[in-house]
């Protein structure tokens, strides 16, 4: 059985963890609720990272030749500064990596189909961040 060829990229961060998610969640925006609608930080985090993965993913594409998949394995190495946030907390990021995928045009959606297993791990570092492998699958259920 031979290994599958990797396609690997970089998203500079290091991304929001748990506790800012969840703390951007509780907080309102007011000048930007109206009424009854209510616009939470989490919006604009969500939105702001979602386009930073995807931008991400875009270079990686065209430097190296990323291409879209029908169904992966990803692998995920967090690369943290230091020792601060638990490493349960820097995983949390995992949403806006794959919904970046997505919004880029790499997978079609960020469903059981599409995304396989994942391979985690948080190391020290000099360059805060995520390094991103994406192995395809060929059992695609």
């Amino acid at each position: 059985m031979t290994a599958k060829p990797e396609q690997v990229f970089f998203v500079p961060g290091p991304l929001p963890g748990l506790n800012e998610i969840i703390a951007a969640g509780k907080q309102i925006i007011p000048w930007l609720s109206k009424g009854k609608r209510r616009v939470y930080e989490l919006t604009i985090l969500k939105k702001e990272w979602d386009e930073k993965v995807s931008m991400a993913v875009s270079m990686a594409a065209m430097l190296h030749r990323i291409k879209p998949m029908e169904s992966v394995d990803i692998r995920l190495v967090w690369i943290e500064l230091n020792r601060r946030r638990d490493k349960d907390n820097v995983m949390a990021g995992k949403k806006f990596i794959l919904d970046g995928l997505v919004k880029a045009g790499i997978l079609k959606n960020d469903g059981w189909k599409q995304v396989g297993r994942f391979t985690e791990d948080v190391i020290l570092g000099e360059n805060a961040g995520v390094i991103v492998a994406l192995i395809e699958r060929e059992d695609i259920a």
